[in-house]
């Protein structure tokens, strides 16, 4: 069964989401000695990503890039292997540990 998951200590609205994080002046992909976990980057972009998707290839990816691939490849970008489905689904886990981890980072 499945049941609710709790809400995240604290409130998104009273800090940076991760677009903010990302675009900001302040963002540690910006400065050169930050290290981010390696799953929070893209594959194509090499980008943390704000708005991560999930491929039938297992692999997420940042959305805008993943669908402009899939508009001229029938194929996954990581592994080259023909995609039965090119449907994409977002990356709510991911999603959320970027959140959070920028939420860290930021408050640190």
């Amino acid at each position: 069964l499945l049941a609710p998951v709790p809400k995240s200590s604290y409130s998104m609205a009273a800090h940076k989401s991760v677009e903010e994080c990302a675009s900001g002046p302040l963002c540690p992909s910006q400065v050169n000695h930050w290290q981010h976990p390696p799953s929070f980057y893209c594959p194509i972009s090499q980008q943390c990503m704000r708005d991560p998707v999930v491929l039938s290839d297992g692999h997420s990816y940042e959305r805008q890039y993943i669908e402009r691939w899939l508009k001229d490849h029938c194929t996954s970008p990581v592994s080259g292997l023909r995609l039965l489905q090119k449907d994409v689904f977002p990356n709510h886990a991911l999603r959320n540990a970027i959140e959070e981890y920028f939420h860290q980072v930021f408050s640190a």
